[in-house]
């Protein structure tokens, strides 16, 4: 299955954070399914990296 994740799915799961159930993280860590990130989702943490409002 193709499971497109917006920015806030793909921070919390990179932080391992509780806000993301653990449905939601059996999908992304399933190797049956092909996990897609927009290009926005990429511009848009370099934008929170940048002005220090994250830290990966």
């Amino acid at each position: 299955m193709r499971i497109l994740i917006d920015t806030h799915i793909l921070i919390w799961h990179l932080e391992g954070d509780f806000q993301l159930s653990s449905a939601r993280r059996t999908l992304i860590a399933s190797p049956a399914n092909s996990i897609l990130i927009s290009k926005t989702s990429v511009w848009e943490i370099a934008i929170k990296l940048s002005l220090g409002k994250l830290g990966l």
